[in-house]
């Protein structure tokens, strides 16, 4: 997994879900999509998509007179590295608090989810059985 590249907001993590949804696009391209959703000014939307490019979320190439700017994480990427950033900040690296929400709320799950959780336990069971074994031979 790449590295997260720094703090981010709730405001910037929204602009770099707009950016990955239409990568590439343009500043006026994230400021009318954002106005729509939330009616935020082209000015503070540029100024956030500055901040992302400086903390190394984006990068940006110039078409045509314009920059063009794209997520340098994938969205599965950004997904895990903030997961990873929530359990190590919050839950002090544990990951018990997380599965007893999951237990506690299955009504919130999808079946989808449900079997995509059950996939994932498999083969976290399956690299820790087989992960010993090579590390003891």
């Amino acid at each position: 997994m790449s590295r997260m590249p720094g703090k981010l907001g709730q405001a910037e993590l929204e602009i770099l879900q707009i950016v990955q949804e239409h990568q590439p696009v343009t500043v006026g391209d994230v400021a009318r999509q954002v106005a729509a959703d939330t009616g935020k000014a082209r000015t503070t939307v540029a100024t956030m998509v500055g901040r992302l490019l400086r903390k190394g979320f984006l990068t940006r190439k110039k078409v045509e007179g314009k920059f063009h700017y794209s997520a340098r994480l994938s969205k599965p990427e950004l997904d895990r590295g903030l997961v990873q950033r929530f359990v190590e900040r919050t839950l002090g690296g544990s990951l018990s608090p997380f599965v007893a929400y999951l237990v506690e709320k299955p009504d919130e799950l999808t079946p989808s989810e449900v079997q995509r959780l059950k996939q994932l336990l498999r083969e976290v069971q399956w690299t820790a059985t087989n992960g010993n074994q090579e590390k003891s031979t």
